[in-house]
């Protein structure tokens, strides 16, 4: 979603609209995340290489989106 210009003037619907829509935006991220459980093991953090990464080294990855995902709520 791209969010209009700042007009020259505020009108207090306009930010009231901005601000409900963000509230429904995170609302909705909210109960996404909702029955995620945080894995377990190592986190890592850094490069890979599509073509060769093993399992265990993907799963690092994936422990840290979650991780990083959940950080703000649990």
């Amino acid at each position: 979603m791209k969010l209009p210009a700042a007009p020259d003037k505020y009108d207090r619907r306009d930010q009231d609209a901005l601000r409900q829509a963000l509230e429904t935006f995170l609302t909705t991220l909210e109960q996404r995340l909702a029955g995620w459980a945080r894995p377990t093991g190592t986190a890592t953090r850094t490069t890979f290489d599509t073509a060769t990464v093993t399992l265990p080294l993907l799963a690092e990855r994936v422990k840290a989106l979650v991780d990083d995902l959940l950080g703000a709520n649990s």
